[in-house]
């Protein structure tokens, strides 16, 4: 959905108002020396070489500290892996057309599992009598067996879904903030980034991109 890739947009770069400052080659070339996770930043340093003599990356081209290319912020493996040339000019330029940006960044959430007929997740209310212990990534249930459980939609209604699987998180603790109800596309937006608030604010981003309210 167009709302999901503003979303991401807007997060990785600030609607592309900054995709990095480093030498992409230098930056990777000193995180894969790094013993703490050389292996992986040689393997994305690898990949970037790659990039560059097919023509896709510049020499030159600037990225974040950790290597992140482009307005969408892939790293070279994945820009090697889903980035598409969607304006047919030759080349994969995730900089300069974001023709080639977005259809990349469809490609890559499409192929990790996005399910665009599904909503990233919902904020819910939950009884006063809640076992915390459900409650994480790990707790999956059918949306109708959290409804059995008391758990209604923020505004009261009863919960739609059914077999739907969804878990219950709380970002803030079980006294710090809004009760959230995540679906599997939430899981996809923690492919792109393992941090749960990234993934909140990207769904929440979206929503209100799109028109829903706080």
């Amino acid at each position: 959905p167009p709302a999901v890739l503003l979303a991401f947009w807007g997060l990785e770069t600030d609607f592309g108002g900054n995709t990095g400052q480093y030498r992409a080659a230098e930056a990777l070339a000193t995180l894969a020396y790094d013993s703490r996770r050389g292996t992986f930043f040689r393997t994305e340093l690898l990949a970037l070489l790659d990039l560059m003599q097919a023509g896709d990356v510049p020499v030159d081209a600037r990225a974040s500290w950790a290597g992140a290319l482009g307005q969408m912020q892939f790293m070279p493996t994945t820009y090697r892996s889903y980035a598409v040339d969607f304006d047919g000019d030759g080349r994969r330029d995730l900089w300069r057309s974001m023709a080639d940006a977005f259809a990349s960044a469809a490609n890559y959430l499409a192929s990790i599992g996005w399910d665009g007929a599904s909503p990233w997740g919902q904020e819910v209310r939950l009884p006063a009598d809640f076992d915390y212990y459900l409650s994480g990534l790990d707790g999956e249930l059918p949306v109708s067996a959290w409804r059995d459980l008391g758990v209604v939609a923020a505004s009261g209604r009863t919960l739609d879904g059914g077999s739907r699987p969804a878990s219950i998180l709380l970002p803030g603790g079980a006294e710090g903030g809004p009760a959230l109800m995540i679906f599997p596309n939430f899981r996809v937006i923690m492919t792109w980034n393992r941090a749960i608030p990234y993934a909140v604010t990207v769904g929440h981003l979206a929503d209100r991109i799109g028109g829903r309210g706080p």
